[in-house]
């Protein structure tokens, strides 16, 4: 995601990484630390709301992707865009914290990536933007994983300058 911003030529002035979550993302968690480093963006490891809500302040909006912690509103409020996420599943379906898990133990024909505003309810702000993908049947977690994070990533890219410019307001779940 985080390539993806800086490829597609979005100014990315911050990453706010949960250490806590990424235990089990090691991998992950080096490679977009090493590409925070190598493009010049502050990295935040410790989390400090007020901090947080302060740079908020001088951001259009924020990005979220896998970062397995509630925001409080008065984080999302901060930014003048709130706070764009992505969510690897076709919502309404599969909210929380096992959306990939869910798809794969509930046979689903298909399921997908949603771009959607957060809210303070766990997944339930609008939804600016989503795109499908038709299971196989044997997909395995990290495989489902890494495709919607694919897909998820170039979605955010078409969609985020319409949110951005006020011409995606998003659809009620």
């Amino acid at each position: 995601v985080l390539s993806s911003l800086l490829d597609a030529g979005f100014d990315v002035t911050h990453l706010v990484i949960n250490r806590a979550h990424m235990q089990s993302r090691k991998k992950r968690e080096d490679a977009v630390v090493k590409i925070a480093h190598m493009n010049g963006i502050n990295i935040i490891d410790t989390w400090d709301e007020q901090h947080i809500i302060d740079l908020a302040k001088e951001s259009d909006v924020g990005v979220l992707a896998s970062f397995g912690r509630i925001i409080s509103k008065e984080v999302i409020d901060a930014f003048a865009h709130g706070i764009v996420n992505i969510h690897p599943s076709l919502l309404p379906e599969f909210r929380g914290s096992t959306p990939i898990e869910s798809a794969i133990l509930g046979n689903v024909e298909k399921t997908g990536v949603s771009i959607m505003a957060l809210a303070r309810q766990m997944d339930a702000g609008k939804v600016y933007a989503q795109d499908e993908y038709v299971m196989r049947g044997d997909e395995t977690k990290q495989e489902l994983y890494e495709l919607l994070s694919e897909k998820g990533a170039r979605l955010l890219v078409d969609v985020l300058p319409a949110v951005l410019n006020g011409d995606n307001s998003g659809q009620e779940q």
